[in-house]
């Protein structure tokens, strides 16, 4: 938390100096320098050197134990760098050097001196070092800007939000792959064509034309010109046509689906990555400092179920109003007798839903078996009957024989 709100501060110290203080008057007054300056000797002294002294211990011991990655199959980068907070923090420290390299006071330092214009940024022949380091300026607040994503794990919902964000990226990524080359197949089918528009002329030309086309920049006059060139016309609407109305409702449909399939498991990442956080931060702790947190937890305290009801300790207790969850049944069993751990825990009274199924599993089992063995006793009987009714037809059938002899 410590680390988020000197984050903030060196956001807002660099917004100062870099966006707010220095435009107010042009041009700017002797306050307005000193505060300019008071602010940029903030970022570079404190901010950069900070952020430079941390990232090359980071580096040397990630060079040591030889956790390193490969960029683009070639670059050896520390691991590290592979979560997004360290990257674009290595950046900005990145940004900051070169910053200073381009530093107008200090380029303006004998101009301001002969002027009496001590810290001022404008001097001759500074137009382009200005528009460097303006460039590289936006980029370390885009940067700066980003790292505040992280603050979004104090919000479950926010860090959702985000993280549903990012895995959509893909898909938004695959919309502009096709959106860029639809532009580039029908600016170079275009730039083919016999026809007198200097917009479509060349490829480059032509892809921006219709970029401004397919989000609607294009002026009034570029409308009128087009007009002229039915061909060229009909290639337009073929292409709003296959864009505006055929890509975008795709992409519309992939968000759609996409963010419904996403959602239900966002939740669950957000509260691991904050988990993932308090796993980082809990070696930074001193141990003092936890010793004092856990003991104002007063965990070997027992717990009150009610007025001089006291419960078992371990517990954090947070009160409520007792209309806030009204409940008729007491969910507290309670069981009297002695409470040593040598003695079995008493059964419970009343029986649960699972020992009722439990129950009525056994006796349809005891059933089941009583009817198989009654099957197999009424088979034997019917076997044995069979066998002697044909021994009784036999023995009557060697009775009628010896008679028929005899006669």
């Amino acid at each position: 938390l410590i680390g988020k709100m000197w984050l903030l501060l060196t956001l807002a110290i660099f917004i100062c100096s870099q966006a707010v203080v220095i435009r107010l008057n042009d041009p700017s007054t002797s306050v307005e320098r000193i505060i300019t300056f008071v602010c940029r000797v903030f970022i570079f002294g404190l901010s950069m050197t900070q952020t430079l002294f941390r990232h090359i211990t980071e580096i040397w011991a990630a060079a040591k134990k030889d956790e390193t990655m490969t960029l683009l199959r070639v670059i050896k980068v520390p691991q590290y760098l592979s979560e997004r907070r360290e990257s674009a923090n290595a950046l900005v420290g990145v940004c900051l050097i070169i910053m200073l390299c381009l530093e107008p006071i200090i380029h303006c330092w004998g101009y301001g001196q002969d002027n009496d214009m001590m810290f001022t940024t404008d001097c001759d022949g500074i137009g382009d070092v200005k528009f460097v380091y303006s460039v590289f300026s936006a980029l370390a607040m885009f940067l700066y800007l980003l790292e505040l994503i992280d603050l979004t794990v104090f919000s479950n919902k926010i860090s959702a939000y985000v993280l549903v964000c990012n895995r959509m990226l893909s898909e938004l990524a695959l919309f502009l792959l096709a959106l860029a080359v639809t532009i580039v197949v029908f600016a170079s089918a275009v730039s083919a064509l016999k026809h007198d528009e200097p917009d479509f002329q060349t490829i480059f030309d032509g892809s921006l034309t219709f970029f401004t086309l397919c989000f609607g920049m294009a002026s009034e006059e570029a409308y009128n010109k087009i007009q002229h060139e039915p061909v060229i016309l009909a290639c337009i609407g073929v292409f709003i046509l296959g864009t505006v109305v055929f890509l975008l409702n795709l992409l519309v449909a992939q968000l759609t689906c996409a963010y419904d399939a996403i959602f239900e498991d966002m939740v669950g990442y957000a509260r691991l990555g904050r988990i993932g956080i308090i796993v980082e931060t809990m070696p930074k702790v001193p141990s003092s400092i936890w010793d004092q947190f856990v003991a104002s937890l007063r965990l070997d305290k027992q717990c009150e179920f009610g007025a001089g009801d006291l419960g078992l300790p371990g517990a954090v207790q947070i009160f409520e109003p007792a209309s806030a969850h009204p409940i008729n049944v007491d969910m507290i069993h309670r069981f009297g007798g002695t409470t040593s751990v040598t003695e079995p825990w008493p059964a419970d009274e009343e029986e649960d839903d699972s020992d009722r199924f439990e129950h009525l599993e056994k006796m349809i089992v005891r059933h089941m078996k009583r009817a198989r063995q009654k099957k197999k006793t009424s088979g034997g009987d019917l076997v044995a009957g069979s066998v002697q009714l044909s021994g009784s037809h036999s023995s009557q059938r060697q009775e009628s024989i010896a008679s028929s002899a005899t006669e």
